[in-house]
C-alpha cells in the first residue's frame, strides 16, 4: 500500500459564475477547522451597480458572526481580488452578499495550514 501524505490545504469552489441579478446569498465553506489560514479569490465580469459582501464564521454551519466588521466592494468592471485572514474560530467560513447589482461572480476558497 503506497503511503499518501496529509494534504496541507484544501481548494473548494463556493460559487462558479454565480449571476449577481439572482439576488443576495450566502456562499459557505465546507469545514475549514484544521486549518489556520485561508484566502479567497474573487473573480468578477462585468461588474454594475452595488455589489458588496462580509466574511462570517460559524462553529456549527449555522449560527454566523463576522469575522470583523469589514464590508468589502466588488468594483465595477473585471478582476481578482484575494482576502487572507490568519485568526479566525469558527469551523465554517461564508461570503455573504449584502447587496447585489449585475454581473458574474466566481469564488474560490484555499485553506492552508
Amino acid at each position: 500500500m503506497a503511503f499518501l501524505p496529509q494534504r496541507n490545504y484544501v481548494e473548494q469552489t463556493l460559487a462558479n459564475n454565480y449571476n449577481l441579478g439572482n439576488g443576495l446569498t450566502a456562499f459557505t465553506s465546507v469545514n475549514i477547522a484544521e486549518y489556520n489560514k485561508f484566502s479567497f479569490q474573487i473573480n468578477t465580469t462585468g461588474l454594475s451597480g452595488s455589489n458588496r459582501f462580509t466574511i462570517e464564521q460559524s462553529s456549527d454551519n449555522v449560527n454566523w458572526i463576522p469575522i470583523n466588521d469589514t464590508v468589502y466592494n466588488l468594483d465595477s468592471g473585471s478582476g481578482t481580488l484575494t482576502i487572507q485572514k490568519n485568526d479566525f474560530s469558527g469551523k465554517y467560513i461564508r461570503i455573504n452578499l449584502i447587496d447585489a447589482g449585475n454581473g458574474t461572480l466566481t469564488i474560490i476558497l484555499i485553506a492552508k495550514r
